[in-house]
């Protein structure tokens, strides 16, 4: 007989063959497809499956302490409820000291936000390297004839505190943009609350109707158009004629009409009222209690009294002279610096002229306005971001109470629960449950774990960089702290992101610069280091063991698909992908018996 004849050789165990494959996604297919269509719950999944994870711990841990060897179904039920009391407790205590704070700079810098200009903003952090470059390629040496020739004409021009001068909007924007929209937001919800108790039927509506509707319909009737989408051509024609009471009382009958009047009503009264009140005494004495609030906060960034600040707000508007000298007056120990300060002032407008220049008529600034205007607005796409995740912030109560219910009745009866479940592999699902039950428990405990520690290691590097950057003199501290540990969260490119976003906000902020930005970068450089050499290989261990360049690959696909929580859970998914499914090794760091045997036991 031939060596080549006998039975076919059965399929390699690591390919399986076409049954294996058909049936696996007969499984699985079906299955991740309910996963992607349940994408917006993941939010609140995976809230549930860490309160769960940490009930059951503790739960396990006081069962082994206080009844060892023994199942007490009701001493397991009286832990778990007293978990359940503890937790929601702790939660709200964080949330009132945290969330009050987190609100007041988000609405703040939300407010700078939408009225800062983009293109002004990005070439005032320019001016910060190419102003003293292009000064230093002018004036070599400041024995050069030109520069002492331009040295004494700015000293004949008796300009002084130019580098004061030209901070004094960003200032001014930084101050009042805040407490602006903080007044008109106030100020708006008040008056619409005074218009809805006083409705159509008040003098007010009617006193609207004759000085401000009615000469808007005479003015449509002679002109022969109909009125746009806000009462029936009928009424346009009749106000011609009709006497204003009676065009009132017709109006009055029709109700579509009558609510497209009223919501005109408000919006006309909101815009007149709201001007009045940015003019009355009221919000000058407001924006005299916020702005003072401020200073105390952030001395550095605010070093004028309030005082000082409109005194120096009315000279401005005067020009540069007026300018110096109401300083010069409010700090008489500046004319003791003499020479020092007045080539200091030299070379500071030299270098904004210089800048000008250079921003005016240079390819290169073309290029980069060009870039602004076709990107990112700020007035607008980034401030209906941070207003958004502002909101975002109000909807986490509701999540973690719906989690802390769903997670509560998961746990309280967690082992009938568990033989219940037990009970599909005595159905027709059984292959199913079988193929599916080992990968979710091995991959819920990966995710578990690794967020776990990952968000230890957050938690540390967010608490490092709030006590740093409060330190150095940034504002909103608060936020930025929040924004480094969610994105410490995603491994690897989140740390880079948190990097420069807060370098990014140390060049912007009054009184910031590079140096500032220098400071920061060192402070979030040390906070890496320690990160890298002491909390990853304590906390982590080797659970997420990836070459980096996997990770940067993988996370604009989950962000795509997932959004921020795709961010997230990509490096525990691929870490369970490459290991459990391609390498068929055990998980990095990670214990957990596979397949659905380990499960028939109750803990």
């Amino acid at each position: 007989m031939s060596s080549t004849d006998g039975p076919p050789p059965s399929p390699s165990p690591d390919r399986p063959g076409w049954p294996p494959l058909v049936r696996k996604t007969a499984i699985w297919a079906p299955f991740l497809a309910f996963c992607y269509l349940m994408r917006d719950f993941l939010v609140l999944g995976l809230m549930t499956l860490m309160f769960c994870l940490v009930t059951l711990a503790v739960v396990r841990w006081g069962m082994r302490w206080l009844s060892p060897g023994r199942e007490r179904p009701w001493l397991r039920r009286l832990l778990t409820a007293a978990v359940y009391v503890v937790i929601p407790l702790v939660l709200v205590e964080l949330g009132s000291l945290v969330t009050p704070r987190l609100l007041e700079q988000g609405q703040h810098l939300a407010g700078w936000l939408s009225r800062a200009s983009a293109e002004n903003e990005a070439a005032r952090v320019l001016e910060h390297f190419v102003g003293p470059y292009l000064f230093a390629q002018a004036y070599k040496d400041p024995r050069d004839p030109n520069y002492q020739r331009s040295l004494e004409a700015f000293r004949a021009s008796d300009e002084r505190y130019v580098k004061a001068y030209d901070a004094f909007p960003t200032l001014e924007a930084w101050v009042e943009d805040e407490f602006h929209k903080q007044f008109d937001n106030a100020e708006a919800a008040r008056i619409r609350d005074r218009l809805a108790r006083e409705g159509t039927s008040s003098q007010a509506f009617e006193q609207w109707f004759l000085t401000e509707k009615l000469p808007r319909l005479r003015a449509q009737a002679r002109q022969q158009l109909p009125e746009d989408g806000r009462g029936s051509a009928s009424l346009v024609r009749l106000a011609a004629s009709a006497k204003p009471d009676e065009l009132l009382r017709q109006a009055r009958r029709d109700l579509p009409t009558l609510t497209a009047w009223k919501q005109e009503w408000i919006t006309d009264t909101l815009d007149r009222d709201l001007v009045t009140a940015n003019a009355s005494p009221a919000y000058q004495e407001q924006f005299r209690e916020y702005y003072e609030k401020r200073r105390r906060a952030a001395p550095d960034s605010l070093p004028y009294t309030f005082q000082q600040y409109l005194e120096l707000q009315k000279a401005r508007s005067q020009g540069r002279r007026a300018f110096s000298q109401v300083l010069q007056a409010q700090r008489p120990s500046m004319r003791e610096d003499g020479e020092a300060r007045l080539e200091a002032d030299f070379r500071s407008e030299r270098q904004h002229e210089l800048f000008q220049e250079w921003w005016n008529a240079s390819a290169a600034a073309q290029f980069i306005r060009h870039r602004i205007e076709a990107g990112i607005s700020i007035n607008t796409d980034v401030a209906v971001w941070v207003e958004q995740w502002i909101a975002a912030l109000l909807h986490i109560p509701i999540d973690l109470g719906t989690a802390l219910l769903l997670s509560f009745f998961i746990c309280i009866d967690y082992p009938e629960l568990k033989r219940g479940m037990l009970r599909i592999r005595e159905t027709w699902l059984r292959g199913a449950f079988d193929e599916i039950t080992g990968v979710l428990a091995r991959l819920a405990t990966l995710v578990g774990r690794s967020m776990r520690a990952q968000g230890i290691i957050a938690l540390c590097n967010a608490t490092m960089m709030f006590f740093a950057l409060t330190f150095l003199g940034l504002e909103h501290t608060a936020v930025l702290s929040l924004a480094v540990f969610v994105l410490c969260l995603i491994p690897t490119l989140g740390a880079v992101i948190a990097w420069v976003l807060v370098a990014a906000f140390a060049l912007f902020q009054p009184g910031g610069g590079p140096v500032l930005a220098l400071k920061v970068s060192a402070a979030m450089a040390f906070v890496l280091l320690m990160e890298s050499l002491v909390l990853s290989p304590r906390i982590l261990g080797r659970m997420m063991e990836l070459h980096p360049a996997l990770i940067i690959a993988i996370l604009p696909v989950a962000q795509y698909f997932f959004g921020v929580w795709g961010l997230i859970l990509a490096t525990p998914v691929t870490v369970y992908v490459v290991y459990v499914l391609i390498l068929r090794r055990d998980l990095p760091g990670v214990e957990v018996s596979d397949g659905p045997e380990e499960a028939r036991q109750v803990p």
